[in-house]
């Protein structure tokens, strides 16, 4: 399986291996789409394995969903004999992809870290520290500007409350972090020699 260096797509075309319980097969490939002769060839050579009941072919999605019985037909042989019939180059497991990949929220983390590397390089400090100033201005504005609270602002109350909280939260996750480098460095301390 080579990817594309500039993409990070798999080149080629490809078989997906979308879900697999003992009985119960399905797969998905770009050629399957539409009215594909393709499914329906692959349809036609399943249909004739020993041990498969039944083939039904989604040409919206491109997938195809085998049914069988896992005591006379094995899904390695049922993957070969589609990736021969279809003329494809290959088997990807999407199970095995998806568990490699990073979840959403280490995107988010990663991305909050960035922005906070970025905050300190152009001001000198982070996000929990401008985020805490500019609620109690937005609140103090707030307070002064809209004492009647109608309009896009938040409360003032509030505006103060979630600039404590984050700062709050800033300094102790500040305090952990000291905490961690400390015992870090005396973790990996040599010793000296007697």
């Amino acid at each position: 399986m080579r990817l594309d260096p500039d993409t990070g797509a798999v080149e080629g075309e490809w078989l997906l291996l979308v879900h697999h319980s003992p009985g119960r097969l399905r797969v998905r490939a770009a050629c399957f789409r539409d009215a594909s002769d393709v499914a329906d060839r692959v349809r036609g050579e399943l249909g004739e394995t020993q041990g498969v009941f039944c083939t039904v072919h989604s040409p919206l999605t491109g997938s195809l969903l085998i049914e069988y019985s896992p005591d006379i037909a094995d899904v390695e042989s049922l993957l070969a004999s589609i990736v021969d019939t279809a003329g494809l180059d290959g088997i990807v497991d999407s199970q095995a992809m998806a568990r490699s990949r990073k979840p959403p929220a280490e995107h988010v983390v990663d991305g909050a870290r960035w922005l906070d590397g970025l905050a300190r390089e152009l001001t000198g400090a982070g996000l929990y520290e401008l985020i805490p100033a500019v609620l109690t201005v937005t609140g103090v504005y707030s307070l002064v500007a809209n004492p009647k609270q109608k309009g896009w602002l938040p409360r003032w109350d509030n505006a103060l409350y979630w600039a404590y909280s984050v700062f709050r939260d800033g300094v102790h996750e500040q305090e952990r972090e000291d905490a961690a480098r400390v015992s870090g460095t005396v973790a990996f301390r040599p010793r000296p020699h007697a």
